[in-house]
């Protein structure tokens, strides 16, 4: 398998009609923070700005879950104004969104580079080691995150926020039920 090879597969499905696939990496596609591609049997994340940061995964099948109904993106991002009520955005989150690793995630907004997102982590969910492709700002609404980097571990509570830029490699635990609003503005 070679670099060169992966344009072809640009925006090629993941998930056949009988499989869905559950990592980190979703959100980071669902965010827009990474593309995908297949090739053999192997799924391929790389940043829209070219292939310089590829990082290869074999694909985790799990059996295919029902659908949850959620408003098209084309009309929950339309408009030059939102209100957006994050008690209520995360009242809907379990109607919305399925638990995946211990976390729900819902797509909030996304404009030009920027998306913003909410995540709902059960006690003691984890997010393995991650790299984003933009600059990153957590910021921890409930409960207790803990955000470790190659530099530091940070335990964040309500009204912390944390700034990440693009490239930091972190995991994320939550050690209580957690809510957090994270905004993502890729490089570009």
């Amino acid at each position: 398998m070679t670099r060169s090879s992966f344009p072809a597969a640009v925006g090629s499905p993941v998930n056949s009609s009988n499989q869905r696939r559950c990592c980190f990496r979703c959100v980071a596609v669902e965010l827009g923070i990474v593309r995908e591609a297949v090739l053999d049997g192997i799924i391929a994340w790389y940043s829209p700005q070219g292939p310089s940061g590829l990082c290869l995964k074999q694909e985790i099948a799990m059996p295919n879950l029902p659908a949850k109904p959620r408003i098209p993106p084309r009309d929950r991002f339309a408009g030059s104004e939102r209100v957006i009520n994050l008690d209520q955005a995360f009242a809907e989150l379990p109607a919305e969104s399925i638990v995946r690793q211990g976390h729900m995630q819902k797509t909030l907004h996304r404009s030009g580079p920027t998306t913003t997102a909410i995540f709902s982590f059960d006690a003691g969910s984890a997010l393995n080691q991650h790299v984003l492709q933009g600059e990153a700002v957590l910021h921890v609404l409930e409960g207790l995150l803990r955000v470790t980097t190659d530099a530091s571990t940070n335990e964040l509570g309500p009204n912390d926020l944390m700034m990440l830029e693009p490239g930091v490699p972190h995991d994320l635990k939550a050690l209580q039920l957690t809510k957090v609003l994270l905004t993502v503005v890729l490089q570009g």
